[in-house]
């Protein structure tokens, strides 16, 4: 391989990394990859990627079954939706009984509204299984939201979500879904701080905690020091940081492009003067005016 040149984990080759460049992205976002925790989910994507040994970790502590066996990961896997919004996923595996599960890291409150769980369930039931397919051949499913602020009353440690037949004295509907949601707050951390520590308890530590060192499971602990404390993982999850700031100054300029075209437009300027002035597309600018019901 050309020594400029290196493999990254998706197999693509990228420029190598000068020293210089090097020190520039230390010094830019060292102290960033520093404060990454599981908890965001830029940093569980990576620790996850290729990992399946780290999910299946996860998965046999929360669902409590120790003969989960992962076969495949895939992490910011994308749901496509030809009608409306799309979602992308944190972290989609299988194991090897086909059952699909989908792990998402939260750590505001919006994120993990319930009409969220119901929004990617049916998503990932559209779309993975093909046409003509008995129902019967549906796969299993699984969502686990680990929850920074528990969106749900009282402070339980999971939160098991099924639908039930009421007029079954609440039987289970055995449909072959289920959702988790899994108390990663201060709160809860609080209040088990005198008891012993068990596998879930490890877990949300781990989860929470920003130095690999401190970790307590031996799979996320070497996969968090690889990102934090080997050169490779490092500068790798620097160029990341790098790239999200970088799209979120993109997103920002962009919406702030957005916001003037609509002005522009409610005081009756033509197309191409807005265009000029915001470097939006005439294409762009017409949606804009459709939308705002300015046509």
């Amino acid at each position: 391989m050309d020594e400029d040149m290196r493999q990254n984990d998706t197999g693509q080759k990228e420029e190598a990394l000068t020293p210089e460049r090097e020190e520039e992205l230390q010094r830019e976002y060292g102290a960033y990859v520093d404060r990454l925790r599981l908890m965001d989910d830029t940093f569980f994507h990576a620790c996850m990627k290729d990992c399946p040994e780290g999910v299946e970790t996860i998965l046999r502590i929360v669902v409590q079954d120790e003969s989960i066996h992962i076969v495949e990961v895939h992490t910011q896997d994308k749901q496509p939706n030809l009608y409306g919004r799309e979602a992308w996923l944190d972290v989609f595996a299988l194991d090897d009984r086909a059952t699909a599960y989908d792990l998402e890291m939260q750590r505001g409150t919006e994120g993990a509204v319930e009409a969220r769980a119901r929004f990617y369930s049916g998503l990932m039931n559209a779309t993975e299984i093909a046409k003509g397919t008995k129902w019967k051949a549906l796969r299993n499913l699984r969502i686990v939201f680990f929850v920074e602020n528990n969106p749900l009353a009282g402070n339980h440690r999971i939160y098991h979500v099924y639908r039930t037949v009421e007029e079954l004295g609440g039987a289970r509907f055995e449909d072959g879904e289920e959702i988790l949601y899994v108390n990663c707050s201060d709160s809860l951390v609080e209040s088990r701080k005198n008891e012993p520590m068990d596998a879930l308890d490890m877990l949300v530590h781990d989860i929470r905690c920003a130095d690999p060192k401190e970790m307590r499971l031996e799979v996320l602990r070497r996969r968090a020091d690889f990102f934090k404390d080997t050169k490779r993982g490092r500068m790798e999850m620097c160029r990341i940081a790098e790239e999200l700031i970088e799209k979120g100054e993109e997103k920002g300029q962009e919406k702030k492009a957005i916001s003037v075209a609509v002005k522009m437009l409610k005081a009756g300027m033509a197309l191409d003067v807005i265009a000029n002035f915001t470097d939006l597309s005439i294409l762009r600018i017409q949606e804009l005016k459709a939308t705002e019901g300015l046509a």
